[in-house]
């Protein structure tokens, strides 16, 4: 893997705006090469930033790809639906799907193939998603550590996603659904052995969000909790991950 400044936005990368068939304004950055041996596009997870994977991403660059990454709105440096900016809120993950095809189409044209569509976490749950309702055509997929559930103690998925509903009606389905922590119930000094063995690499978000205030988002909402427990259902659906196979 290239060295690089992890908390600085590498020369060769160009950070910008893309817009969302309503207009909205979703954030991007992009390295691009002389000769490209083809072209990336990488979707982070729920409440992720892509200065997190600066160093991955340009080492694909110094291999040869074209590699774009890019927010998901309502996250990262492309506003919130929450007016708790430390709250990740979403309406429905159709609006995302949406926003990943709208992306896709414009991007695809513009950029040499074989196009290679990389997703992390929620962002590889949404791949998932994109593939099966075939809103998306990519040569290629990676997906890392994809979203296919969502773990709650022992409680059938059909009771969780009830309890989450009745959350979401009994007060605002924009408040945080648990506190600091990336997993309800542990301590926010604990976050980090949740997410990784690497402490110095863990503390460059931290370290984005000290640069980059509006970067940061803590838990998420009991309507993001929800919608997600529906969605992956929906990819639990018989056919729908198969549906997939003959894609390609």
């Amino acid at each position: 893997m290239v060295t690089i400044d992890r908390r600085a936005i590498p020369d060769a990368a160009t950070e910008s705006h893309w817009h969302a068939a309503d207009g909205w304004p979703i954030r991007r950055i992009d390295w691009k090469t002389d000769r490209p041996k083809g072209s990336i596009l990488f979707l982070p997870g729920r409440g992720d930033i892509y200065e997190k994977y600066l160093e991955a991403l340009h080492g694909f660059w110094t291999k040869g790809w074209n590699v774009t990454a890019s927010d998901w709105r309502g996250q990262g440096g492309s506003g919130r639906f929450s007016d708790n900016p430390n709250v990740g809120h979403v309406d429905d993950f159709a609006t995302w799907i949406a926003d990943l095809a709208w992306l896709w189409k414009e991007w695809a044209a513009q950029t040499p193939g074989p196009h290679i569509l990389i997703g992390h976490s929620m962002g590889g749950h949404l791949v998932l998603r994109a593939l099966a309702e075939r809103a998306v055509d990519p040569d290629g997929v990676v997906l890392s550590a994809p979203m296919l559930g969502i773990r709650a103690g022992g409680i059938p998925t059909w009771l969780g996603q009830a309890y989450a509903r009745l959350m979401t009606r009994i007060g605002d389905p924009a408040r945080a659904a648990w506190k600091d922590s990336e997993k309800p119930g542990s301590p926010a000094s604990k976050r980090h052995e949740l997410l990784t063995h690497d402490k110095a690499r863990y503390d460059d978000e931290p370290g984005w969000w000290a640069l980059r205030p509006e970067l940061k988002m803590g838990p998420a909402s009991w309507g993001w909790v929800e919608r997600a427990v529906d969605s992956t259902r929906r990819l639990e659906k018989p056919g729908a991950l198969e549906s997939i196979e003959s894609f390609f």
